[in-house]
């Protein structure tokens, strides 16, 4: 072993990486390996548009730890994304949304302290100031989301943050969280013997859920087809379980999901997904499942679910989506009234036949 291989293995047991040796030549290319914090303060879906740059950041740190809801960090802990998870909702981070930053515990300034780099997504600048009170000036903050009407996924809004910040390197396309994964064997909805349909009626807002008799018609399809096809409610969501019983079919399947390890176990064992623009529906894109997804106000351009299977099926109406500008409040949005169940059975089909979807 040369020397200078001697000093690369000595280096990379300081947390130092790469080492490439080619033609004699012991070459040592230096990148320090990081501890990284990720704050993160969105729901299910906002979360999932966070994988791809979880994935790559992964590659230049040592570990990736991440402060948020304590049942998204489980599941990106479950899933391998990141290393450790700690709650948003814990009182000892409380201090640092408000005016008396002081009043944050000495384990939790430890904590943050304890961390190279933090990158932040949020639209609080306070925030921000607060958590440099404890840890100097090594925080990124990411808006949650591109500018409203800015034409541009919120994944690859996200990344291109980081590289201009020089966290990441410019890829295209961007890391599948499927692929990285790989939690789902290939299933196919091929006859009655197959694995069912999830259909999943709801959604964080109401304004963004197709009309749920659409839904129940569309569950009639999929039987007259030879499928079997189960809904999936939230706990918000439970409200709808009556509704979906009707004179042919009085007792529909209907799982209600509390967690969402319960939810990947429903998406492992089913061959296709069906909903609107939810949390589920990214969750269930992202384990490779082929997903149909209905987008009435909100843009598909931006919110589109990340996986190798997904088909979006939206009206051509000519107003732009309104949910994040407000421009707008429908009591029954028209971009839903071109989505008929047969439209929505026609994507559903053409997914499962092979036809995937196109890099964002």
């Amino acid at each position: 072993m040369c020397i200078r291989q001697q000093i690369a293995l000595l280096l990379f047991s300081y947390r130092f990486k790469v080492i490439k040796v080619s033609h004699n030549k012991c070459q040592v290319r230096k990148i320090v390996a990081k501890k990284l914090l990720i704050i993160h303060q969105g729901a299910l879906g906002d979360f999932i548009m966070a994988f791809p740059v979880m994935i790559g950041l992964r590659k230049t740190n040592s570990q990736i730890d991440a402060l948020c809801q304590k049942k998204l960090g489980e599941l990106a802990r479950m899933l391998n994304l990141i290393e450790k998870n700690h709650a948003l909702e814990s009182a000892a981070v409380a201090p640092l949304y408000g005016n008396h930053p002081d009043c944050v515990d000495a384990k939790t300034a430890t904590l943050l302290q304890s961390y190279e780099r933090i990158v932040l997504f949020s639209l609080s600048r306070r925030l921000q100031e607060n958590i440099e009170r404890f840890t100097g000036s090594n925080v990124l903050r990411i808006p949650p989301r591109p500018p409203a009407g800015e034409k541009i996924h919120v994944s690859r809004f996200f990344w291109r943050h980081l590289v201009g910040a020089g966290l990441l390197e410019g890829v295209e396309p961007l890391p599948d969280p499927s692929a990285f994964m790989q939690i789902l064997p290939q299933q196919r909805c091929i006859g009655p013997d197959s694995a069912p349909v999830l259909i999943h009626p709801g959604s964080g807002s109401r304004k963004k859920n197709w009309p749920l008799e659409n839904f129940i018609l569309l569950e009639k399809m999929l039987r007259k087809d030879g499928l079997r096809a189960e809904f999936i409610l939230g706990p918000a969501e439970i409200y709808l379980r009556d509704s979906l019983s009707t004179p042919h079919e009085p007792n529909p399947p209907v799982h209600i999901v509390d967690d969402l390890p319960r939810v990947l176990s429903l998406i492992k064992g089913a061959c296709g997904f069906i909903g609107n623009d939810s949390g589920l529906s990214h969750l269930a894109a992202i384990t490779g499942l082929p997903v149909t997804v209905v987008f009435g106000p909100s843009d598909p351009v931006r919110w589109k679910p990340l996986g190798p299977a997904v088909a979006v099926v939206r009206s051509d109406l000519d107003c732009n989506p309104c949910h994040e500008t407000n421009e707008r409040t429908c009591k029954s949005p028209d971009c839903f009234k071109g989505i008929s169940p047969r439209m929505v059975h026609a994507a559903f089909w053409g997914l499962n036949k092979g036809i995937r979807r196109i890099d964002f």
